[in-house]
């Protein structure tokens, strides 16, 4: 597990919940879909706005707050422009109660 870093626990991103936690230099947006954690990078591809700090996750797509664009948190691609780029997705391992990240 040396590339993957303990981000949160699972008690910090309550179903339908969103956190945004640095990962190195990287931002990166951790969902909880109905149990199950996803990890994208959390600037919004069309104005670099974070998701995390604006937006709202419905089902399994963040909507950014700042002009409507919205993606999904599973596969990063674009579900509602005005964003044209998907967003990063990341690897995502729940031991216990801990959340890790990896490339």
């Amino acid at each position: 597990m040396s590339d993957f870093v303990k981000l949160a626990t699972i008690g910090e991103i309550k179903p339908g919940g969103l956190k945004t936690v640095d990962f190195g230099e990287e931002k990166v947006l951790l969902a909880n879909v109905k149990g199950t954690i996803h990890a994208v990078s959390d600037a919004c591809t069309h104005a670099d706005f974070s998701l995390g700090g604006s937006g709202d996750l419905e089902d399994d797509h963040v909507i950014c707050g700042f002009h409507g664009s919205e993606f999904s948190v599973v596969t990063g691609e674009v579900i509602e422009d005005p964003a044209d780029q998907p967003l990063k997705v990341y690897q995502v391992r729940v031991e216990g109660e801990d959340i890790y990240v990896g490339p």
